[in-house]
């Protein structure tokens, strides 16, 4: 492992592998972007994980974006959208309720 620093710059560069490992807190912060790129893969995980945008959050796959778990919850403060030219919602159970409920197309197939 190789360690530069020159004034306001401090580098680490490890033609191996590189591991860092705290028994405590480990904290990475910086004052501007902070940016981490994996070229194959990237896994993060911890008993909770939480992911936060102060003012905006943007998840994005060129592939395949999936969201999995026992129990989903999506919640909008204001509005809530889902948007595709193929949209399905439900599988063995499928409520609808709210106090207005519309349902419009040039084709409505009900039953």
């Amino acid at each position: 492992v190789e360690q530069r620093s020159a004034h306001a710059l401090l580098g680490v560069d490890s033609a191996a592998k590189l591991t860092l490992k705290s028994v405590q807190k480990l904290a990475i912060t910086g004052q501007e972007t902070v940016a981490v790129d994996a070229t194959a893969k990237l896994a993060m995980s911890g008993a909770q994980a939480e992911l936060e945008g102060k003012t905006t959050l943007a998840l994005r796959s060129n592939g395949t974006a999936e969201l999995t778990g026992m129990t989903v919850a999506l919640e909008g403060k204001t509005q809530l959208s889902a948007e595709a030219p193929i949209t399905s919602v439900g599988k063995n159970m499928t409520s609808v309720k709210g106090q207005i409920v519309e349902v419009s197309g040039a084709m409505v197939k009900l039953g």
